[in-house]
C-alpha cells in the first residue's frame, strides 16, 4: 500500500482490527484481512450496511425506483390501516372490531 499524509478529520476508527506489520505489501495485507474475516464483519456493521444500500439504490433504474416507492407507500398504508391504534374506523363502536 502507498503511504501518504491524511487529515485527522478524514479518519474514522472502527472496531475491526488487523494485526499486521508497519508497511505490509498488498499480498500480506489481503491475507491478514481474510484471516480476520473483515468482509463479513464490515457487511454486518451498520456503516457497511448503509454503504451497501446506497450502492444498491444507485444501481436501480426508473422502473425499480417507482416500484419501491409504491411498495413503501402501500406498505405504510397497510400498517396504519390495520393498526387498531391508528385506524379511525376501529374507534367507532359496533364496527365489528374489538
Amino acid at each position: 500500500m502507498v503511504r501518504g499524509q491524511m487529515n485527522f478529520k478524514r479518519l474514522t476508527l472502527i472496531a475491526i482490527k488487523i494485526d499486521i506489520k508497519r508497511v505490509p505489501n498488498k499480498k500480506t495485507l489481503i491475507a491478514a484481512m481474510e484471516v480476520v474475516d473483515v468482509k463479513s464483519k464490515w457487511e454486518n456493521n451498520s456503516w457497511g450496511r448503509k454503504l451497501i444500500v446506497q450502492k444498491k439504490r444507485a444501481s436501480l433504474n426508473d422502473f425499480d425506483r417507482f416500484g419501491s416507492a409504491v411498495g413503501g407507500v402501500s406498505g405504510r398504508w397497510v400498517r396504519v390501516w390495520f393498526n387498531p391504534c391508528h385506524n379511525p374506523r376501529s374507534l367507532v363502536p359496533g364496527n365489528g372490531r374489538p
